[in-house]
């Protein structure tokens, strides 16, 4: 894959804007900058793989850049819908999972492995508890959603680290820092806007999510090349 493209370049200048201008609060800025990071990114896939797209990658990725769109507004008439689009993609990328992990003999898991994958499922499951339970409340109109949403991105990043410890691939390890870049991302932005609003949660949040759109297109485009994924 060439990196340097045209549109790998915006995709860089874009998200150090993006999240320069949204630590200093240039809302100007932030609302030019966002847009670009995804729709160049998209623009990148679509150049690497010849025009020869797979449309669950497209729509994953369309749906991401809704997400993001609309979450530049920061309101909870908007949240419901940016919680379902990330939803959608998140789902999209663990029916590939899913269909991979159908291919994989399982006996070859050794104790080692076992071990690695039950204390990865057991800190995630706690994580999303813990996040729910401090944060939010049943009384809150949007419980329900943040809820879904968890059980949907927790299966994702079990589901990765499960992959990826059954079978190792560069097109996996994307994956699997695609998934880690989402939890992170979601983390830090639930923990910044409605627990402790500390610059630093920001920046972890705003550069996971810069970086997930590389490791997801990497993923996608490695996944093509080794026919990693079952189209």
């Amino acid at each position: 894959m060439k990196l340097l493209t045209p549109a790998f370049i915006l995709y860089i200048i874009s998200g150090i804007t993006f999240t320069i201008s949204s630590l200093m609060g240039y809302e100007n800025v932030i609302f030019v900058s966002k847009p670009m990071i995804a729709s160049s990114i998209i623009f990148h896939y679509i150049n690497e793989v010849k025009y020869k797209v797979n449309y669950w990658h497209l729509l994953f990725l369309f749906s991401y850049f809704l997400s993001g769109v609309l979450n530049l507004f920061e309101d909870n008439q908007t949240l419901v819908y940016v919680l379902s689009f990330n939803m959608l993609s998140y789902s999209i990328l663990l029916s590939f999972i899913v269909k991979k992990m159908f291919s994989i003999n399982y006996r070859s898991i050794d104790n080692v492995n076992l071990l690695y994958i039950i204390l990865t499922i057991i800190f995630l499951i706690t994580l999303a508890y813990l996040s729910l339970g401090l944060i939010f409340t049943k009384e809150n109109q949007m419980y329900f959603y943040f809820v879904l949403y968890a059980i949907i991105l927790t299966s994702l990043v079990i589901s990765s680290t499960v992959l990826y410890t059954l079978k190792h691939s560069n097109a996996i390890v994307y994956l699997l820092l695609a998934a880690f870049c989402y939890l992170i991302c979601d983390l830090f932005y639930i923990i910044y806007y409605y627990y402790y609003d500390f610059i630093f949660f920001r920046l972890l949040s705003i550069l996971s999510s810069v970086l997930s759109y590389y490791f997801v297109v990497n993923y996608f485009l490695k996944s093509n090349e080794t026919i990693e994924v079952v189209e």
